[in-house]
């Protein structure tokens, strides 16, 4: 009988800005979610008034190593923050944090928003063969259904094909990136050397999806960085939204799961934050 594929790890690379609010759910969920994950690399906008790792839960098991690192001390190469620096930081950290994972012998890495929860509905070690895996993202809107968890407050998705679906995100196989994919799309030093969201070419579809939650307006406005003052705001993310409303699945099925591994109480850290929004 052949043996079944061995679980490969996992590492997350993570760049926030003012979103201590979300840290214990986005972590939590990724160890439920993610089979083999191993590394959390977290990259703080020193901008940020509040500290993501700060509001990480503290059941953080031993074979999660988290590595919080910090402007020049860690990546050297980053520039003065705006909102084209904030887009520089992103691919400069990505190709820093590829580098790391791939040193430390990590399988997989994977970029990251902390408004972003993976939905794999298939385990990675079933696509140990692949070089890369091309990622739907799906958007939902800021219509509060209730509760106390992001994942489940939020149930309205854009249909397939709308515009705020199209920008994907890729799982990267790091032990299968080739020697000049290194050199010419993970190049520390050109800092546009590839595209921040999917670096290389001819990945393969996966079967999981990837949620985007906007969450409500002013949870969106809460984050005063650079992008903000330039972006879509939260209501043009949403005009012309034509939704459906999502089926429940895995996205309330692992909180059920979570209390089964870290028992009654274990979201004691996870909180409904009380925003205002600024001004703009």
């Amino acid at each position: 009988t052949s043996k079944p594929p061995t679980s490969p790890s996992v590492g997350l690379c993570l760049m926030t800005h003012s979103d201590s609010a979300i840290a214990a759910e986005f972590t939590a969920y990724h160890m439920i979610a993610i089979e083999g994950l191993t590394h959390l690399i977290i990259f703080e906008d020193p901008n940020s008034p509040e500290f993501f790792q700060d509001s990480l839960p503290p059941y953080i098991p031993s074979s999660l190593t988290v590595l919080p690192w910090s402007l020049h001390t860690d990546i050297p190469d980053l520039r003065t923050p705006s909102y084209n620096g904030f887009r520089v930081w992103q691919r400069t950290f990505y190709s820093y944090c590829f580098h790391e994972l791939k040193r430390l012998g990590v399988d997989w890495g994977i970029p990251i928003d902390s408004d972003e929860f993976y939905v794999p509905l298939v385990p990675l070690s079933s696509e140990n063969d692949r070089r890369c895996l091309d990622v739907q993202r799906i958007t939902f809107d800021g219509v509060d259904s209730g509760g106390k968890f992001v994942t489940e407050r939020f149930r309205n998705r854009a249909l397939n094909g709308a515009r705020d679906n199209r920008l994907g995100k890729q799982i990267i196989n790091l032990k299968k990136v080739t020697e000049e994919e290194w050199r010419t799309r993970f190049d520390r030093s050109d800092h546009l050397s590839f595209n921040v969201h999917s670096p290389l070419l001819d990945c393969s579809p996966w079967s999981g999806h990837l949620n985007h939650y906007l969450r409500t307006e002013e949870e969106f406005y809460h984050r005063e960085d650079p992008r903000r003052g330039t972006e879509k705001g939260w209501f043009e993310y949403r005009k012309g939204f034509e939704t459906v409303e999502e089926e429940v699945g895995f996205m309330t099925e692992w909180i059920t799961l979570a209390e089964k591994k870290w028992g009654k109480g274990w979201d004691s850290h996870i909180n409904r934050v009380s925003m205002k929004r600024p001004h703009l």
